[in-house]
Protein backbone atom coordinates (compact mmCIF):
# COMPACT_ATOMS: atom_id res chain seq x y z
CA UNK A 1 0.00 0.00 0.00
CA UNK A 2 2.83 2.41 0.92
CA UNK A 3 4.56 1.65 -2.40
CA UNK A 4 1.38 2.50 -4.30
CA UNK A 5 1.02 5.83 -2.44
CA UNK A 6 4.64 6.75 -3.13
CA UNK A 7 4.23 5.86 -6.82
CA UNK A 8 1.04 7.93 -7.11
CA UNK A 9 2.61 10.92 -5.33
CA UNK A 10 5.63 10.86 -7.63
CA UNK A 11 3.54 11.03 -10.78
CA UNK A 12 1.29 13.71 -9.30
CA UNK A 13 4.28 15.96 -8.52
CA UNK A 14 5.79 15.26 -11.92
CA UNK A 15 2.53 16.27 -13.64
CA UNK A 16 2.36 19.51 -11.66
CA UNK A 17 5.96 20.28 -12.67
CA UNK A 18 5.20 19.73 -16.37
CA UNK A 19 2.11 21.92 -16.17
CA UNK A 20 4.10 24.70 -14.56
CA UNK A 21 6.75 24.58 -17.27
CA UNK A 22 4.13 24.63 -19.98
CA UNK A 23 2.44 27.64 -18.40
CA UNK A 24 5.71 29.55 -18.26
CA UNK A 25 6.36 28.76 -21.88
CA UNK A 26 2.90 29.97 -22.87
CA UNK A 27 3.33 33.34 -21.07
CA UNK A 28 6.76 33.85 -22.61
CA UNK A 29 5.56 33.29 -26.17
CA UNK A 30 2.76 35.83 -25.70
CA UNK A 31 5.11 38.79 -25.14
CA UNK A 32 5.35 41.33 -28.00
CA UNK A 33 8.93 41.54 -29.16
CA UNK A 34 10.69 42.49 -32.36
CA UNK A 35 14.02 41.35 -33.69
CA UNK A 36 16.56 43.86 -34.97
CA UNK A 37 19.13 43.33 -37.70
CA UNK A 38 21.61 41.88 -35.20
CA UNK A 39 19.17 39.12 -34.23
CA UNK A 40 18.59 40.65 -30.80
CA UNK A 41 15.13 41.01 -29.36
CA UNK A 42 13.73 44.49 -28.63
CA UNK A 43 10.50 46.28 -27.94
CA UNK A 44 8.07 46.96 -30.80
CA UNK A 45 7.94 50.51 -32.22
CA UNK A 46 5.67 52.66 -30.08
CA UNK A 47 4.96 55.33 -32.71
CA UNK A 48 2.94 57.39 -33.34
CA UNK A 49 1.05 57.97 -30.10
CA UNK A 50 0.10 61.63 -30.66
CA UNK A 51 -0.59 64.06 -33.54
CA UNK A 52 2.05 64.55 -36.22
CA UNK A 53 2.89 67.98 -37.64
CA UNK A 54 3.83 68.74 -41.25
CA UNK A 55 5.57 72.09 -41.74
CA UNK A 56 5.00 73.91 -45.02
CA UNK A 57 7.66 76.63 -45.45
CA UNK A 58 5.37 78.80 -47.59
CA UNK A 59 2.01 80.56 -47.48
CA UNK A 60 -1.31 78.73 -47.71
CA UNK A 61 -2.58 78.13 -51.23
CA UNK A 62 0.82 77.57 -52.83
CA UNK A 63 2.02 74.41 -54.54
CA UNK A 64 3.78 73.03 -51.46
CA UNK A 65 0.74 73.77 -49.30
CA UNK A 66 -1.70 72.13 -51.70
CA UNK A 67 0.49 69.03 -52.00
CA UNK A 68 0.96 68.73 -48.23
CA UNK A 69 -2.69 69.23 -47.28
CA UNK A 70 -4.01 66.85 -49.91
CA UNK A 71 -1.61 64.14 -48.77
CA UNK A 72 -2.14 64.80 -45.04
CA UNK A 73 -5.84 64.01 -45.31
CA UNK A 74 -5.10 60.41 -46.28
CA UNK A 75 -1.94 60.10 -44.21
CA UNK A 76 -4.11 60.49 -41.11
CA UNK A 77 -5.98 57.33 -42.02
CA UNK A 78 -2.76 55.31 -42.22
CA UNK A 79 -1.12 56.79 -39.11
CA UNK A 80 -4.23 56.61 -36.96
CA UNK A 81 -3.33 60.04 -35.60
CA UNK A 82 -4.26 63.59 -36.46
CA UNK A 83 -1.91 65.28 -38.97
CA UNK A 84 -1.56 69.04 -38.48
CA UNK A 85 -0.34 71.14 -41.42
CA UNK A 86 1.41 74.35 -40.31
CA UNK A 87 2.43 77.15 -42.66
CA UNK A 88 5.69 78.71 -41.50
CA UNK A 89 6.51 81.27 -44.21
CA UNK A 90 9.18 83.94 -44.31
CA UNK A 91 12.54 84.52 -45.94
CA UNK A 92 11.56 82.75 -49.15
CA UNK A 93 11.04 79.49 -47.25
CA UNK A 94 14.05 79.86 -44.95
CA UNK A 95 12.07 80.11 -41.71
CA UNK A 96 10.06 76.99 -42.38
CA UNK A 97 12.98 74.91 -43.61
CA UNK A 98 15.01 75.99 -40.58
CA UNK A 99 12.21 74.84 -38.30
CA UNK A 100 12.09 71.45 -40.03
CA UNK A 101 15.86 70.99 -39.73
CA UNK A 102 15.90 72.00 -36.05
CA UNK A 103 12.82 70.03 -34.97
CA UNK A 104 13.03 67.27 -32.39
CA UNK A 105 14.06 64.15 -34.35
CA UNK A 106 11.28 61.99 -32.96
CA UNK A 107 9.08 61.56 -36.01
CA UNK A 108 6.41 63.99 -34.84
CA UNK A 109 7.62 66.88 -36.99
CA UNK A 110 7.92 66.40 -40.72
CA UNK A 111 8.28 68.93 -43.49
CA UNK A 112 7.57 69.17 -47.17
CA UNK A 113 10.72 70.05 -49.10
CA UNK A 114 11.45 70.64 -52.77
CA UNK A 115 14.15 70.55 -55.42
CA UNK A 116 15.89 73.68 -54.18
CA UNK A 117 15.62 73.32 -50.41
CA UNK A 118 19.22 72.17 -50.07
CA UNK A 119 20.44 74.65 -52.73
CA UNK A 120 19.38 77.59 -50.52
CA UNK A 121 22.79 77.45 -48.85
CA UNK A 122 24.39 78.67 -52.09
CA UNK A 123 21.80 81.28 -53.12
CA UNK A 124 20.60 82.84 -49.85
CA UNK A 125 22.80 84.58 -47.28
CA UNK A 126 23.37 83.10 -43.81
CA UNK A 127 21.30 79.95 -44.31
CA UNK A 128 21.41 77.79 -41.14
CA UNK A 129 20.81 74.46 -42.90
CA UNK A 130 22.35 72.30 -45.62
CA UNK A 131 21.36 69.12 -47.44
CA UNK A 132 22.78 67.16 -44.50
CA UNK A 133 20.06 68.44 -42.12
CA UNK A 134 17.20 66.60 -43.84
CA UNK A 135 16.50 62.88 -44.12
CA UNK A 136 14.22 62.19 -47.14
CA UNK A 137 11.14 60.04 -46.49
CA UNK A 138 9.22 59.96 -49.77
CA UNK A 139 8.68 62.03 -52.92
CA UNK A 140 5.10 62.44 -54.10
CA UNK A 141 5.10 64.89 -57.01
CA UNK A 142 7.07 66.55 -59.80
CA UNK A 143 5.23 69.69 -60.89
CA UNK A 144 5.79 71.81 -63.99
CA UNK A 145 5.33 75.58 -63.96
CA UNK A 146 3.26 77.89 -66.15
CA UNK A 147 4.11 81.37 -67.39
CA UNK A 148 1.14 83.69 -66.88
CA UNK A 149 0.60 87.37 -67.67
CA UNK A 150 -1.80 90.00 -66.42
CA UNK A 151 -4.89 90.67 -68.49
CA UNK A 152 -4.28 94.29 -69.45
CA UNK A 153 -0.90 93.67 -71.08
CA UNK A 154 -2.86 92.94 -74.22
CA UNK A 155 -1.25 89.66 -75.30
CA UNK A 156 -2.83 86.21 -75.31
CA UNK A 157 -0.04 83.94 -76.53
CA UNK A 158 3.58 83.15 -75.72
CA UNK A 159 5.17 84.53 -78.88
CA UNK A 160 3.47 87.91 -78.60
CA UNK A 161 4.43 88.13 -74.96
CA UNK A 162 8.10 87.48 -75.74
CA UNK A 163 8.03 90.26 -78.35
CA UNK A 164 6.37 92.56 -75.82
CA UNK A 165 9.11 91.88 -73.25
CA UNK A 166 11.84 92.36 -75.85
CA UNK A 167 10.45 95.81 -76.53
CA UNK A 168 10.76 96.75 -72.85
CA UNK A 169 14.06 95.19 -71.69
CA UNK A 170 14.35 95.08 -67.91
CA UNK A 171 10.95 96.75 -67.42
CA UNK A 172 8.41 93.91 -67.50
CA UNK A 173 8.10 92.46 -64.01
CA UNK A 174 7.99 88.73 -63.31
CA UNK A 175 6.89 87.45 -59.89
CA UNK A 176 8.36 84.36 -58.26
CA UNK A 177 8.27 82.66 -54.90
CA UNK A 178 11.77 83.51 -53.73
CA UNK A 179 15.20 83.81 -55.34
CA UNK A 180 16.84 80.98 -57.24
CA UNK A 181 14.21 78.33 -56.78
CA UNK A 182 12.06 76.62 -59.43
CA UNK A 183 10.32 79.89 -60.34
CA UNK A 184 13.59 81.76 -60.73
CA UNK A 185 15.38 79.04 -62.68
CA UNK A 186 12.41 78.94 -65.08
CA UNK A 187 12.74 82.71 -65.50
CA UNK A 188 16.49 82.37 -66.07
CA UNK A 189 16.02 79.69 -68.72
CA UNK A 190 13.40 81.82 -70.51
CA UNK A 191 15.77 84.79 -70.59
CA UNK A 192 18.69 82.68 -71.80
CA UNK A 193 16.76 80.94 -74.57
CA UNK A 194 14.58 83.83 -75.83
CA UNK A 195 16.91 86.76 -75.26
CA UNK A 196 14.47 88.74 -73.09
CA UNK A 197 15.21 90.49 -69.81
CA UNK A 198 12.71 90.68 -66.94
CA UNK A 199 12.63 92.67 -63.73
CA UNK A 200 12.39 90.15 -60.90
CA UNK A 201 9.81 90.54 -58.13
CA UNK A 202 10.23 88.21 -55.16
CA UNK A 203 7.32 86.94 -53.07
CA UNK A 204 6.83 84.48 -50.21
CA UNK A 205 5.77 81.66 -52.51
CA UNK A 206 4.17 81.23 -55.91
CA UNK A 207 0.63 81.94 -54.72
CA UNK A 208 1.32 85.56 -53.66
CA UNK A 209 3.16 86.16 -56.95
CA UNK A 210 0.15 84.83 -58.86
CA UNK A 211 -2.19 87.03 -56.80
CA UNK A 212 -0.07 90.04 -57.70
CA UNK A 213 -0.51 89.28 -61.42
CA UNK A 214 -4.27 88.80 -61.03
CA UNK A 215 -4.45 92.15 -59.23
CA UNK A 216 -2.36 93.94 -61.83
CA UNK A 217 0.58 94.51 -59.46
CA UNK A 218 2.99 92.31 -61.44
CA UNK A 219 3.15 91.87 -65.20
CA UNK A 220 3.82 88.14 -65.16
CA UNK A 221 4.71 85.21 -62.93
CA UNK A 222 5.90 81.61 -63.06
CA UNK A 223 3.69 79.69 -60.59
CA UNK A 224 3.23 75.96 -60.60
CA UNK A 225 0.35 74.59 -62.61
CA UNK A 226 -1.33 73.46 -59.38
CA UNK A 227 -1.07 76.98 -57.96
CA UNK A 228 -2.40 78.67 -61.08
CA UNK A 229 -5.40 76.50 -61.97
CA UNK A 230 -8.00 78.44 -59.98
CA UNK A 231 -6.92 81.84 -61.34
CA UNK A 232 -6.71 80.50 -64.89
CA UNK A 233 -10.19 78.98 -64.65
CA UNK A 234 -11.47 82.27 -63.20
CA UNK A 235 -9.95 84.08 -66.21
CA UNK A 236 -8.02 86.53 -64.02
CA UNK A 237 -4.63 85.78 -65.64
CA UNK A 238 -3.48 84.78 -69.13
CA UNK A 239 -1.71 81.38 -69.32
CA UNK A 240 1.02 81.44 -71.97
CA UNK A 241 3.18 78.30 -71.80
CA UNK A 242 4.06 75.42 -69.47
CA UNK A 243 7.55 74.22 -68.54
CA UNK A 244 7.00 70.48 -69.02
CA UNK A 245 8.27 68.26 -71.84
CA UNK A 246 4.70 67.60 -72.90
CA UNK A 247 1.46 69.49 -72.38
CA UNK A 248 0.01 69.21 -68.92
CA UNK A 249 -3.21 67.18 -68.76
CA UNK A 250 -4.46 69.90 -66.42
CA UNK A 251 -3.92 72.57 -69.10
CA UNK A 252 -4.21 70.62 -72.36
CA UNK A 253 -4.81 73.76 -74.46
CA UNK A 254 -1.68 75.54 -73.23
CA UNK A 255 1.46 74.79 -75.26
CA UNK A 256 4.86 73.97 -73.82
CA UNK A 257 7.76 76.38 -74.23
CA UNK A 258 9.50 73.66 -76.23
CA UNK A 259 6.74 73.82 -78.85
CA UNK A 260 8.02 77.28 -79.79
CA UNK A 261 11.52 75.95 -80.41
CA UNK A 262 13.11 76.87 -77.08
CA UNK A 263 14.92 74.23 -75.02
CA UNK A 264 13.25 75.13 -71.72
CA UNK A 265 11.90 72.64 -69.20
CA UNK A 266 11.55 72.98 -65.46
CA UNK A 267 10.01 70.78 -62.78
CA UNK A 268 9.81 70.99 -59.03
CA UNK A 269 9.77 67.73 -57.14
CA UNK A 270 7.94 67.73 -53.82
CA UNK A 271 8.61 65.34 -51.00
CA UNK A 272 8.60 64.86 -47.25
CA UNK A 273 11.59 64.82 -44.93
CA UNK A 274 12.41 64.62 -41.23
CA UNK A 275 15.37 66.00 -39.25
CA UNK A 276 18.47 64.00 -40.11
CA UNK A 277 18.89 62.42 -36.66
CA UNK A 278 15.43 60.83 -36.72
CA UNK A 279 15.81 57.10 -35.87
CA UNK A 280 15.91 54.90 -38.94
CA UNK A 281 13.18 52.62 -37.55
CA UNK A 282 10.78 55.58 -37.56
CA UNK A 283 11.83 56.55 -41.09
CA UNK A 284 11.29 52.95 -42.25
CA UNK A 285 7.83 52.96 -40.71
CA UNK A 286 6.97 56.28 -42.37
CA UNK A 287 8.32 54.93 -45.65
CA UNK A 288 5.77 52.10 -45.55
CA UNK A 289 2.95 54.40 -44.45
CA UNK A 290 3.71 56.98 -47.14
CA UNK A 291 3.81 54.28 -49.80
CA UNK A 292 0.37 53.01 -48.78
CA UNK A 293 -1.00 56.55 -48.64
CA UNK A 294 0.29 57.40 -52.10
CA UNK A 295 -1.18 54.21 -53.55
CA UNK A 296 -4.63 55.02 -52.17
CA UNK A 297 -6.81 55.48 -55.30
CA UNK A 298 -8.93 58.13 -53.58
CA UNK A 299 -5.84 60.16 -52.71
CA UNK A 300 -4.61 59.97 -56.30
CA UNK A 301 -7.98 61.09 -57.58
CA UNK A 302 -8.08 64.07 -55.22
CA UNK A 303 -4.46 64.96 -55.98
CA UNK A 304 -5.11 65.04 -59.70
CA UNK A 305 -8.16 67.24 -59.16
CA UNK A 306 -5.97 69.59 -57.11
CA UNK A 307 -3.52 69.86 -59.99
CA UNK A 308 -0.73 67.81 -58.43
CA UNK A 309 1.50 66.01 -60.92
CA UNK A 310 1.97 62.71 -59.13
CA UNK A 311 5.37 61.03 -59.10
CA UNK A 312 6.46 58.70 -56.29
CA UNK A 313 9.83 57.64 -54.91
CA UNK A 314 10.22 55.72 -51.66
CA UNK A 315 12.81 56.49 -48.98
CA UNK A 316 15.72 54.75 -50.67
CA UNK A 317 14.89 56.04 -54.15
CA UNK A 318 14.19 59.56 -52.94
CA UNK A 319 17.42 59.71 -50.94
CA UNK A 320 19.47 58.85 -54.02
CA UNK A 321 17.47 61.09 -56.37
CA UNK A 322 17.51 64.16 -54.12
CA UNK A 323 21.29 63.88 -53.77
CA UNK A 324 21.68 63.70 -57.55
CA UNK A 325 19.45 66.75 -57.98
CA UNK A 326 21.45 68.62 -55.35
CA UNK A 327 24.70 67.97 -57.19
CA UNK A 328 23.14 69.04 -60.51
CA UNK A 329 21.87 72.40 -59.27
CA UNK A 330 24.98 73.02 -57.21
CA UNK A 331 26.94 72.82 -60.47
CA UNK A 332 24.50 75.20 -62.19
CA UNK A 333 24.85 77.73 -59.37
CA UNK A 334 28.62 77.54 -59.61
CA UNK A 335 28.56 77.92 -63.40
CA UNK A 336 26.30 80.98 -63.20
CA UNK A 337 28.40 82.49 -60.42
CA UNK A 338 25.30 83.12 -58.32
CA UNK A 339 26.09 84.94 -55.10
CA UNK A 340 24.02 84.53 -51.91
CA UNK A 341 21.42 87.30 -51.62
Amino acid sequence: MKKKLLFFSFWLLFGIFLAACGGEQQVSSGEETTENNDGQEGQSLDYPTKPVEIIVPYDAGGGQDIAARTFAKYLEEELGQRVIVSNVSGGGGVMGHTQIANAEPDGYTLGIIHTFTSVDQFTLAEIPYTEKDFKPVAMIAADPLVLVAKKDIGVDNFEDFIEYVKGKPGEVTIGMGGPWNGHDFFRHKLETETGVEFERMLFQGGAPALTAVAGGNADSATPFVAEALAQIEADTVVPLAVSSDERSPLLPDIPTVKEFGYDVTQYMWRGFAVPTDTPQEIVDYLDEVFTRTFNNPQYQEDAEKAGISLSFKNHEEFTKYSQEEFETYKSVVEELGIEPQ
